[in-house]
């Protein structure tokens, strides 16, 4: 999952880089000595790392794949974090007046950029893409979520 990690101590400031989160990444902080940085730079990989598996639409056993294999279908079981997720996800949604969608992955799975040759697709398909944006019931403390589409936080 994470490759290629290493810090750097550069008089004060350190600089992890990293892959993971399915992108080139870095962390840039300041921190008193060596040993306080590596602390820090092993303790932000740490929580990066319990982050992607828990939050990446790419690895098989991820919670939020579960979630969209589940999509248009049944209840799937959430917790406390997952909730604060889509409420953050949900007002962001209402402050950017729809531009940032957790909902849009069908519609940004259709449009995929990175093909050879990009397609317009007919509106059937685009039709077919955009049933259920914007749709996820959140049962709040019985922690059950239902997207009607799959979703992606971001």
């Amino acid at each position: 999952m994470w490759r290629c990690a290493r810090q750097r101590w550069a008089g004060g400031g350190v600089a992890v880089e990293f892959t993971g989160l399915g992108s080139a990444c870095g962390l840039f902080f300041a921190a008193p000595d060596e040993a306080a940085a590596v602390s820090c730079g092993k303790n932000a990989l740490l929580w990066l790392a319990r982050l992607e598996s828990r939050w990446s639409r790419y690895l098989p056993d991820s919670q939020l794949r579960l979630i969209n294999a589940k999509a248009g279908g049944d209840w799937t079981k959430t917790d406390p974090e997952l909730e604060v997720i889509l409420d953050l996800c949900a007002y962001y949604h209402f402050s950017t007046q729809g531009i940032f969608d957790a909902t849009s992955l069908p519609l940004s799975r259709l449009w995929d950029w990175r093909q050879p040759e990009p397609q317009v697709p007919s509106p059937q398909a685009e039709a077919a893409a955009r049933k259920g944006l914007g749709q996820i019931i959140v049962r709040p403390g019985i922690q059950s979520i239902h997207p009607f589409c799959q979703v992606t936080p971001g």
